[in-house]
């Protein structure tokens, strides 16, 4: 009798003699909804290793349409099937998805924690951020807005791009509680007198005027 061609999707396996449909068997990567229908590819996300039915990848690892096994997501790695880990240069939870570090910092394999990131060099880290020291006297008088007086005895506090003067001692004219803030992370640079603006207006009631006196900051706030 003619030999017949085993279904869409199906083998014998490169076994010989066979002498019923039945013995064609799924493709790695596919499964047979029904025992009469072609052979279909497992959807992403699963797999069949041995041409049965397709299964869902384990927790942290995924695969493509028609896949016969399933590999470590992106930024991960670790044998078929897991168990995952982070790979250098990313952090987090493999089951969940591994993030990449920030830019210029890298992090061993396995790492758990946005921690463990670290600034290669010669970068140096800043509130989770990289950049390089650059140790340069920069004119900021011509920052824009309307800048503070010159004064003496008033306190600093610095907040991420921000930079905060409270106060000081204006001669003659005794002390002041005003509040100005200077924007670096703008170009030009921008002053802000807080202790009158509308669009940054401050709650609360302001200490008293003063001199000599210090600031903090801590958690984003001075």
């Amino acid at each position: 009798d003619e030999c017949l061609a085993c279904p869409l999707n199906s083998t014998t396996l490169g076994a010989s003699g066979a002498t019923h449909v039945d013995n064609c068997t799924c493709l790695t990567g596919h499964s047979r909804p029904s025992p009469l229908s072609n052979c279909t590819p497992c959807g992403p996300g699963s797999f069949s290793s041995s041409g049965g039915e397709c299964a869902s990848c384990p927790a942290g690892t995924t695969s493509k349409q028609g896949d016969g096994e399933c590999a470590c997501m992106d930024g991960s790695f670790g044998p078929v099937f897991g168990p995952c880990n982070c790979s250098g240069g990313f952090y987090g939870d493999p089951t969940a998805g591994c993030l990449r570090c920030q830019t210029f910092a890298f992090s061993l394999p396995g790492s758990r924690s946005a921690a463990d990131c670290r600034c290669v060099y010669p970068y140096n880290d800043f509130e989770g951020e990289c950049f390089i020291e650059n140790w340069a006297w920069v004119d900021l008088t011509a920052a824009e807005g309307g800048r503070p007086d010159a004064r003496a005895g008033h306190a600093v506090a610095t907040v991420g791009r921000h930079v905060y003067i409270f106060g000081g001692e204006f001669g003659f004219f005794g002390f002041k509680n005003d509040f100005y803030k200077l924007d670096l992370g703008v170009v030009p640079n921008q002053w802000t007198d807080l202790t009158t603006s509308s669009a940054h207006p401050v709650s609360g009631y302001a200490p008293g005027a003063r001199q000599g006196h210090g600031m903090a900051a801590a958690g984003g706030r001075v």
